[in-house]
């Protein structure tokens, strides 16, 4: 099975044309005499193209004498099978004699025994790429040229090739290299034995007591073996190179991460370098302390001595690694001696120790010591930053593994097993310390324990009283003497001595640890400007530059001079290195990469995540102003060189973990279907090179740019066989090229016959589920009128096909072309290797012509801030928008910024302004903003006769003439030459022709001056077309005549010019065509709409009229389900809507009307209003046993559930409902109308027939009572009667008509409750009028003069709105805070004097919402009871969509989307939505709105 290219043995070609394959077999033998001045050798078979010449014999090359070469040209590849061992000898076998190495393979091949080598980037001796040779060239055996010399960026030496280095360098005395123990068990156990475990040790634990410090060290134990996993996991997935902690996580998480964490990790180590020197030079001061030879004080001798042995340091390091090595094991010596001697001095107890605070293991000490005791401001945080230095030793080793024999090896073992070792030790140091050494005492013989002294303290049981400690000044115990293990050590001065070499070996070690890392991070070029870190000398290639920067910072840090203040500040530093370096391990196995397989296998990925969150926590725990100074600083550091892009590739997880949620990503894409409002424009450019077409690419670019796919397709034509490896090298070129244009593009190249094929294979297999192109971009074939017709012929059919593919189609035109491959230097880039000849010829450019430097520059100049224009929009077709969205997408940029739109349409003369405005109606809702809105009344005059003559002269070449040659031959040359115009093709598209001449004519007329003109061009039909088509015509500066003409068959072109005739309002052609065609009168046109839907969009109404006579289909649907009613009523055409809506079809009826009759609006009872007046026939109607009175109590009726029952006069009105009216007959109210508080008023009689008691139909009165509602209650009966207190809900569960007569009761029975006494003069008023009508009683009133001497029952207007998003797709809705939990209605607010209804609509949504509105359409109404009022319902489309409520008016508003809405009305109502009930005028709104057709 053949691996990828770039990972076999390569063809290497040579300066020979005639080369062949041969084998070279390189030997172990031959590998030490090898002098390859890169130190690079292979020990496999290489197949390559070499000089038959420069072949030699068989016995050249070690063949067997029965198997030779007859000549360069009888070499065959297949007749000797050569295979390398690992012993390194070659095994030669002939496969047409010698059968024995025939058993494994079935046959023999070239190919080589699987190897290391061929899986990674390798680079030939001569620095040749080694490719897998294709089978083009195996077949073909053309001259293949190499890849570029040299190593790719990014790309590293194979461990082969580093070997081979190691094994030339070691033979000439080169770099020492170390195992696990040497290289990383010691260095990590001296690192972590550093300063803290003689000096800070016993101070911890004084400070913590025992418990906490064993909690502090398994806490820091914890994080270091979570880090020690992961490192091992990274160490052992993959060969591993110098750079330590930065290698692991710049190869894990990629450059940004490793770049950022690498300069702080070797800043951090630098620091260490300080804080293991301060540590030595305050054992060293207090030496001298001791024997009273301090040189000033304490701090400068600190200073002075920390100086000193940092410059010896440095010196050793400078010497090589070598002689640190053998330093490392001299101290490694002296600490464990010194440790063993501190342990034995544990069990020797002398009692002139005793009263420095040492007594030996005692149990009393050691529980004394158990608790915390924390003084001077210390906490178990604070104490805790100060040890965790001492467990940032791990990566010692690490740091150093490009000296290591075996990193992947060496570095888990060496790690994990020096954390266990350390952290025994710790924990036994506390627990010994802690059970022998009490916390404080004075050292003095004298302070023992007395009679008089009550002394309660683990040393008072020993017989000393050190409680005068309490007050501060002792000298001596856990807390007061950093040197208190000398104390406790069976010889004092060795303590001295493990002191020094634990401080010593941890400073050393860190001076070498962070050059080291420096180095790496710098010879990766991640930052430009530190590359001169990155030398190294010598043969171990040490970092001499960075051993003096590391100097520098240590020293500096030194001068600080103050241990407990240095150590927390690199704690965070090396935390967020842990962090980082766990978070790698779980990184890696979260993007599940095949390349992520670590040999060592005890990690766990949610472990290290554990690990990386605890390393955080635990920054913030020591210092959470430090933790965010370090985050700041890893994040500006990762911002930079995300910026910078290093040009690097090592396989990160970050880019594994990228694929795998692209592609998630895309899959659930695939999974939803498209919507009309994320649609994009996702552009397939057909560019060639991008370098041949650049204005194509930067436009396209301009209005795709964070926005949708763009593809620069490539057709390459071919005669012989392709050449592959030739077109992944252009792509990879290309590719580059867009990269450092910052065009966001794809290169996609294809071998293909000719331009259609190629477009056809683009079109259908570009792009990955719901990322694929939707529009084809191409450039204006300038040369249509001197090449081969057969290429237009392609040309055009491209067009077509795009069209057939469902495919908008672009076409950019620049006045000087668009092509500029021809000129020198650009285009095509080759990367051939340049001849001897060219490359001592000096280089000449010969001078561009005026039309190539003209050229030149219109190709850059979409890459130029546009400035201030105008970008005409010419939007003479109804092609879907796209010719509105890429001039929207354009100004939204910035080059494009200061451009305005103008928008150029057709129309008539006398309905320009009429026109205008409903274009600006549209382009609101549409939310594109514009300049300027230019109707173009003369659009449909005659053109200019020259220009028609400059036309005929333009098509002169392409004629038929058939009447100038016999009939057969027309017929044959129409056969041979189906592009020729014939003349019954011209006199068809007569008026097509004039109206594009015209339409070049205006074009210069207006658009002169425009920076970009975009004109949607009429389509015509070939073959099917099924969807509506989107086609754009780009045109800068000027516009020709049309170029094509296209064929088409009468019918199709009947079709379109009744519809054209529709759209003109041409009554007379319409006429004419109908004549001749009355079958096509509901065919719709290319476009999807028919003749009457053309006519009722321009408003035509007799052409409407004509066609609605002929038979016009009126329900005939467009591709967006619309009826010519819906087009009609949509741009305002009412004339049109009415006649459409002439029809008993209920379909018009139902979208007309949303609602016959709302709640409340039910009219059973006829007013009868000229009887009011009439006193006599009101009394008889009152005192008539079949009236009903309705009984009301301060404003509430009687009603009753509608449960069977039996009452006196008591009657049911309906059973639907779930309450019914009380009626009562005249006989059971006759007492309670004598009362002096009650209130009657006549509503009217029934609708119905009369009753068979009477001729008359039954009147009915309703009664406002104040007496006792309990006494009332009475009168109904006791079972199911009750008063409608709440009328908002109550008043609800009535039938449609009893709900009719409580609107009508309830709102004058509530006028008189208000009115009982007279507004102007404030005294009493009297009824009248049957109740409506009040008169004052003061007869000198002046409300009794000239017109308003009357009260009459008064209506408040209120309107009701809708308000619909722009989009068509949401709703406004709003709340209250009396509504009920979730409930959303539709806004409102009373009509203000001297307001308009559409007015009121516009101020109320506004005042409430913020939202501005525009067109308003009235849908119906409802009287509202309460108190009272009429809701006049209506439908308004927003013209802004940010929300902000007025608090005051209302608690909230919301958009919510149809879908949202439509649950609500059918599936019930959500949490998040409920809306008001069915009965309201709001539900019926929002009902109508989820019922209309959509796509208006």
């Amino acid at each position: 099975m053949s691996g990828p290219p770039g990972q076999k043995p390569a063809l290497r070609a040579s300066g020979s044309p005639k080369s062949r394959f041969q084998v070279d077999v390189v030997t172990e033998a031959e590998r030490a005499g090898t002098d390859d001045p890169k130190g690079r050798s292979r020990a496999a078979v290489v197949v390559g193209f070499l000089d038959p010449e420069g072949l030699g014999s068989a016995m050249d090359i070690g063949l067997p004498p029965d198997v030779s070469h007859n000549g360069a040209d009888t070499v065959k590849s297949d007749s000797v099978s050569l295979h390398s061992t690992g012993t390194g000898h070659t095994h030669v076998s002939d496969s047409q004699s010698n059968t024995y190495y025939m058993r494994t393979f079935g046959h023999n091949t070239v190919d080589a025994v699987p190897n290391i080598d061929f899986y990674r980037q390798t680079a030939a001796p001569l620095g040749e790429k080694l490719t897998r040779p294709s089978l083009s060239e195996l077949h073909d055996e053309l001259d293949k040229e190499p890849f570029e010399d040299g190593l790719a960026n990014g790309e590293e030496p194979t461990a082969a090739e580093e070997a081979a280095a190691l094994a030339a360098k070691q033979a000439k005395g080169g770099s020492i290299k170390f195992g696990w123990v040497k290289g990383v068990l010691v260095r990590c156990m001296l690192n972590i034995w550093g300063v803290m475990l003689f000096i800070r040790m016993s101070w911890i634990v004084g400070q913590a007591g025992i418990g906490l410090t064993i909690a502090i060290i398994c806490m820091a134990t914890l994080v270091t073996t979570i880090t020690g996993l992961s490192t091992s996991a990274i160490a052992t997935n993959g060969f591993v190179r110098g750079g330590g902690a930065y290698y692991l996580i710049s190869r894990s998480l990629g450059p940004e991460f490793g770049g950022s964490i690498g300069l702080i990790f070797a800043f951090a180590n630098a620091v260490a370098v300080a804080m293991y020197v301060v540590g030595f030079a305050e054992t060293v001061v207090e030496l001298l302390n001791d024997v009273d030879a301090l040189m000033t004080d304490e701090l400068n001798d600190i200073r002075i001595v920390g100086t000193l042995t940092v410059i010896l340091l440095l010196g050793i390091s400078v010497a090589g690694m070598e002689w640190e090595a053998k330093a490392q094991i001299v101290l490694l010596v002296i600490l464990l001696a010194a440790i063993a001697n501190y342990f034995m001095g544990t069990f020797l107890s002398m009692e002139e120790k005793q009263p420095k605070g040492f007594f030996g293991y005692n149990t009393a000490i050691f529980l004394e010591n158990l608790g915390p005791d924390f003084r001077e401001d210390e906490s178990f945080f604070s104490v805790f930053a100060i040890f965790f230095p001492a467990a940032t030793g791990i990566l010692a080793g690490a740091n150093i593994s490009g000296d290591l024999t075996d990193p992947q090896s060496a570095i888990p073992k060496g790690t994990l097993l020096a954390i266990v070792i350390t952290g025994i030790t710790y924990i036994a140091v506390a627990l010994s310390t802690g059970a022998c050494i009490v916390r404080d005492a004075t050292g003095d013989l004298n302070d023992t324990v007395t009679d008089t002294v009550n002394c309660t303290d683990a040393a008072c049981t020993l017989g000393y009283d050190f409680s005068i400690c309490k007050e501060g000044g002792c000298q001596y115990g856990l807390i007061n003497d950093f040197q208190v293990m000398s104390l406790v050590s069976g010889f004092g001065p060795l303590i001295t001595a493990g002191i020094f070499s634990a401080t010593l070996s941890s400073a050393l070690a860190s001076l070498v640890s962070a050059p080291k890392v420096f180095q790496a991070l710098c010879k990766d070029n991640i930052y430009p400007g530190l590359g001169m870190f990155a030398k190294g000398y010598g043969k171990n290639n040490e970092p001499l530059r960075g051993y003096v920067l590391t100097f520098c910072i240590g020293l500096a840090f030194i001068l600080i001079a103050e241990l407990n203040i240095i150590a927390p500040i690199i704690s965070n530093f090396f935390l967020a290195s842990y962090a980082l370096i766990n978070f790698s391990v779980f990184h890696a196995s979260l993007a599940n990469s095949p390349g992520w397989r670590p040999s060592f296998k005890y990690y766990n990925k949610w472990v290290s995540l554990a690990g990386a969150v605890l390393c955080v926590v635990v920054m913030f725990v020591i210092n959470w102003w430090a933790a965010l100074v370090t985050l700041l600083i890893v994040l500006a550091l990762y911002i930079y060189v995300s910026y910078k892009k290093p040009d690097v590739n090592w396989g990160s997880s970050t880019q594994a973990l990228m694929f795998n949620q692209a592609l998630t990503h895309s899959i659930n894409l695939t999974g939803v279907e498209d919507h009309v409002k994320n649609f994009r424009p996702q552009c397939l450019v057909m560019t060639g090179y991008p370098t041949s077409r650049p204005a194509l690419a930067h436009l396209v670019h301009s209005f795709t740019k964070n926005v949708g796919l763009m593809v620069c397709g490539h057709i390459r034509t071919v005669t012989r066989r392709p050449n592959f490896k030739e077109l992944a090298q252009d792509h990879a070129r290309c590719q580059r090229w867009l990269h450092k244009k910052h065009i966001k593009a794809f290169y996609t190249p294809v071998f293909s016959d000719n331009l259609r094929h190629g477009t056809q294979v683009l079109m259908q297999a570009t792009g990955l589920g719901r990322l694929r192109p939707n529009t084809l971009v191409l450039g204006f074939k300038t040369n249509w009128s001197d090449g081969d017709m057969r290429d237009v012929d392609i040309y055009i059919n491209t067009i077509h096909d795009a069209f057939d593919l469902q495919f908008g189609v672009v076409i950019l035109r620049l006045q000087d072309g668009l092509d500029i491959s021809h000129i020198q230097g650009q285009g095509r880039q080759t990367n051939r290797k340049v001849s001897n000849t060219t490359m001592c010829s000096p280089d000449i450019k010969s001078p561009l012509s005026l039309r190539d430097q003209r050229l030149l520059e219109t190709s850059q100049q979409f890459r130029k801030k546009q400035g201030k224009g105008t970008i005409d929009v010419w939007w003479l077709f109804d092609d879907g928008g796209l010719t509105l969205l890429i001039p929207y997408l354009l100004t939204n940029k910035k080059k494009w910024g200061d451009c305005r739109i103008r928008v150029f349409i057709g129309g008539k003369i006398n309905r320009i302004d009429h026109d205008r405005r409903a274009m600006a109606t549209l382009l609101s809702r549409f939310r594109i903003d514009f300049s300027d809105i230019n109707v173009l009344g003369d659009i449909n005059t005659k053109p200019k006769k020259h220009n028609k003559l400059s036309f005929k002269e333009l098509i002169e070449p392409y004629r038929l003439k058939e009447d100038d040659m016999e009939q057969a031959e027309a017929e044959r040359l129409k056969a041979l030459e189906p592009w020729r115009i014939t003349d019954n093709e011209l006199e068809l598209y007569k008026a097509k022709t004039n109206r594009q001449i015209r339409l070049n004519e205006l074009l210069k007329e207006h658009s002169s001056s425009a920076k970009l003109i975009v004109m949607g061009q009429e389509c015509i039909q070939t073959g099917l077309v099924k969807h509506e088509i989107n086609t754009v015509d780009l045109v800068l500066k000027s516009c020709s005549s049309s170029s094509r003409v296209v064929r088409m068959n009468v019918l199709e072109e009947t079709v379109e010019r009744l519809g054209d005739a529709a759209s003109r309002g041409d009554v007379a052609a319409v006429r004419s065509l109908l004549a001749r065609s009355a079958s096509l009168l509901n065919r719709p046109g290319t476009s999807g709409w028919t003749a009457l839907m053309l006519a009722a969009r321009n408003g035509h109404f007799t052409v409407a009229e004509t066609l609605l006579s002929h038979g016009a289909d009126r329900l005939a649907v467009n591709r967006s389900s619309q009826t010519a009613y819906d087009i009609a009523k949509f741009w305002g055409h009412t004339h049109i809507s009415h006649l459409l809506v002439q029809t008993d079809d209920r379909r018009f009826l139902a979208t007309s009307d949303p609602s016959q009759e709302t709640y409340f609006s039910a009219e059973p009872l006829d007013r009868l209003s000229e009887r009011r007046s009439d006193e006599a026939w009101q009394q008889d109607k009152q005192n008539r046993p079949d009236s009903v009175f309705l009984l009301f109590s301060k404003l509430s009726p009687l009603v009753r559930s509608l449960q069977p029952s039996t009452g006196p006069g008591l009657v049911c009105w309906s059973q639907q409902a779930q309450t019914s009216l009380c009626r009562f007959s005249s006989s059971l109210v006759k007492e309670l109308l004598l009362k002096p508080g009650s209130v009657l008023i006549f509503l009217g009689v029934e609708r119905r027939r009369p009753s068979q008691t009477s001729s008359e139909p039954p009147a009915w009165f309703a009664i406002n009572s104040t007496e006792d509602p309990e006494v009332l209650l009475q009168l109904g009966g006791e079972k199911d009667v009750f008063w409608a207190h709440r009328p908002n809900r109550d008043l609800l569960n009535l039938s449609q008509d009893e709900a009719g007569i409580v609107a009508q009761a309830r709102a004058v029975l509530a006028w008189h409750s208000r009115y009982t006494f007279c507004p102007t003069c404030g005294s009493s008023t009297r009824l009248e009028e049957a109740g409506y009508k009040r008169t004052c009683t003061n007869a000198s009133c002046c409300s009794l003069l000239g017109v308003h001497n009357t009260s009459y029952p008064r209506v408040d207007p209120v309107v009701i709105m809708l308000v619909l998003h722009p989009d068509g797709e949401q709703c406004l809705l709003g709340r209250k805070k009396i509504f009920p939990t979730g409930m959303f209605s539709c806004l409102a607010g009373f009509i203000e004097p001297g307001e308009c209804v559409e007015s009121a609509v516009r101020r109320e949504v506004e005042e409430e919402s913020g939202v501005k509105v525009g067109s308003v359409r009235y849908v119906a109404c409802q009287p509202w009871p309460v108190p009272s009022s009429l809701m006049i319902g209506c439908l308004a489309v927003a013209l802004s969509t940010h929300i902000k409520v007025d608090e005051n008016e209302i608690e909230e508003a919301r958009w919510f989307p149809r879908q949202q809405v439509i649950d609500a009305l059918f599936r019930g109502g959500s949490p998040a939505l409920v809306l008001p009930p069915q009965q309201t005028i709001a539900h019926q709104l929002v009902k109508h709105w989820i019922g209309c057709t959509s796509n208006l």
